[in-house]
Parts: C-alpha cells; structure tokens; sequence
C-alpha cells in the first residue's frame, strides 16, 4: 500500500513544488536521469525550468499549461506531466502537448533542421496499456525493420500502480 506521503507527491502542485523549482533543480535532474537510464539515453546535468504555458498561435487555437516544461544544456526540451485521472484520450492529449511544443521551436524563416528533441514524460498513477512494464518509450520507428526515422520525438509513460499496486 503506498504511504500518505507517496500519495501526496502526486498531487499536481504537490509535484510541480518538489520538481518545478528552478532554484532547487536536483529533484528534477535525478528524476530524469533516472528515467533516461532505463534507456540509455545521455545524462542530464543541468536543466532551466520554463514558462509552463503554450500560447496558441491563432485566437481561437488551444492554451496548453503544462506541468512542468524545461530546457537541458544540451538543447532538449522536456514536458514532465503528472496524471492521477484517465481522461480517456490522455494519448492524443501527450501528443498535442508534443506537437506544440516541438513546433514552437521553429520561427519564421528559420531552417527546419533547429528544430530541437522535444520529450515528454508522462508520470501516471493509473494503468494505460495492458502489460507489466512499468516505464516505456515511444519514438518514430519503421514499421517493418523497426529503423528509428529521428530521435526527435521522445514520449515516456511510467505507470506508477506498476511499481506500487
């Protein structure tokens, strides 16, 4: 059974507090590097916590607040969401987010090879896919051959009733 204090730190300002503090950025750092460990994926050292609001483009368009969106030194920008309730079309929801989020990264007469690795990583208190992994990662593979087309698009799901059910 989780501890109240487990329970607590899915609290969506509970969670933004611990990892969201640009003058505190250790929390953050290690969760990550914890998440990107599982797969290989390069170290992060430093992170710049950002605006967690995407603006819409066009009146009308969608406003999008993320719960936690940063900037590594090395260029990656990372979405870190947490959700305790499945809305029913939480994957179409992680890939707007994406999607908005990878396409601010290209300004008006800019080449599109600026566009930067844009990640996001879905923190979950409920089970979305029948299987028990805990954390998996979704990238643009060849159907067939499973040839990675880019590693720009980086999509994490951790399921946290995997590890405390």
């Amino acid at each position: 059974m989780p501890t109240f204090d487990l329970l607590v730190r899915r609290i969506d300002s509970v969670f933004k507090r611990i990892f969201g503090d640009q003058n505190h950025p250790v929390p953050l750092i290690d969760l990550l590097n914890a998440i990107f460990s599982t797969f290989n994926q390069p170290k992060i050292a430093h992170v710049h916590i950002q605006n967690p609001t995407l603006e819409p483009d066009m009146v009308g368009d969608k406003t999008a607040i993320l719960d936690i969106r940063a900037r590594t030194d090395d260029g990656r920008d990372l979405n870190i969401e947490m959700q305790v309730v499945n809305s029913g079309s939480f994957i179409h929801r992680t890939l707007y987010y994406w999607s908005e989020m990878y396409g601010e990264n290209l300004h008006a007469g800019e080449d599109y090879d600026v566009l930067r690795q844009t990640i996001t990583i879905n923190l979950l208190d409920f089970k979305l896919f029948d299987r028990k992994r805990m954390i998996s990662l979704y990238q643009l593979k060849e159907h067939h051959d499973n040839a990675p087309l880019t590693d720009l698009m980086q999509v994490y799901f951790l399921e946290l009733p995997q590890a405390w059910p």
